[in-house]
């Protein structure tokens, strides 16, 4: 049996997690700590590039992410659904890999496949430890908390992370998905992002601004926000804000 790991994040399509978590990610794992990917389709319903291809990129980002492993669970693209198939798939992958945390989309946005991931991983985590329930793997296992990450809808997210020293590895990451969104451009050399200067430039522009606005509400070069579903236990408010920089 492999050793559990730390965090595991959940996308609906190879390209989900790096677009919009995989600041968390890849601090995650810089860190130290044992972090997975789980994608639930091979995103074969997108208007560009092939099941193949999106896979061969997913791994390339999986390397500059620093993952421990990466999952497809292979479910239909643009036909996900919240059903009992997709409920097991989810807790099967929970019993695997015994994650403490879990990462998936918030349960409000545009895209149906985010809508139905987040109901698949928040349903799949829940009855991974129901003894009754028939899936792969033997291993009984609740994650200590799921946490979401917001994607187009706007809502005020339960705390925020500096990612500010792996932005230059969020970005390298989405531009290993040249089939989906085009071959790479070399930006103007007047670019002060700080980051790679060979990504798409919508996506460098998007996701710099993205993570410039989140960073500043913490006082940070660059953020990711996230919101928990329940309440945050604090035993020690004393210690827990002194270790915050003073906001000025």
């Amino acid at each position: 049996m492999s050793e559990p790991l730390d965090l595991l994040a959940f996308g609906a399509h190879p390209d989900d997690v790096e677009i919009v978590c995989s600041g968390l990610v890849a601090k995650m794992a810089k860190m130290g700590y044992r972090v997975g990917v789980c994608d639930m389709t091979r995103g074969e319903g997108g208007s560009r590039g092939t099941p193949e291809q999106r896979v061969a990129e997913s791994e390339k980002a999986a390397k500059v992410l620093g993952l421990t492993v990466r999952e497809n669970l292979k479910l239909p693209d643009t036909h996900l659904h919240a059903d009992a198939e997709g409920y097991k798939a989810v807790a099967a992958i929970i019993r695997k890999h015994r994650p403490s945390v879990v990462v998936a989309p918030h349960w409000e946005d545009v895209h149906p496949d985010h809508v139905a991931t987040s109901q698949l991983v928040t349903h799949g985590c829940y009855i991974a430890h129901f003894r009754k329930l028939a899936a792969d793997g033997d291993e009984l296992h609740i994650p200590h908390a799921i946490i979401y990450y917001l994607q187009r809808v706007p809502v005020l997210p339960t705390f925020i992370v500096d990612i500010s020293e792996v932005f230059d590895k969020k970005i390298e990451s989405i531009a290993c998905y040249e089939s989906v969104f085009g071959p790479a451009e070399v930006l103007p050399a007047t670019d002060t992002s700080g980051g790679p200067k060979t990504i798409n430039r919508r996506l460098a522009d998007f996701s710099e601004v993205n993570a410039r606005y989140w960073g500043s509400r913490i006082n940070a070069r660059y953020g990711e926000a996230y919101l928990y579903r329940s309440f945050l236990r604090i035993d020690d408010p004393v210690s827990f804000f002194k270790q915050l920089p003073t906001r000025r």
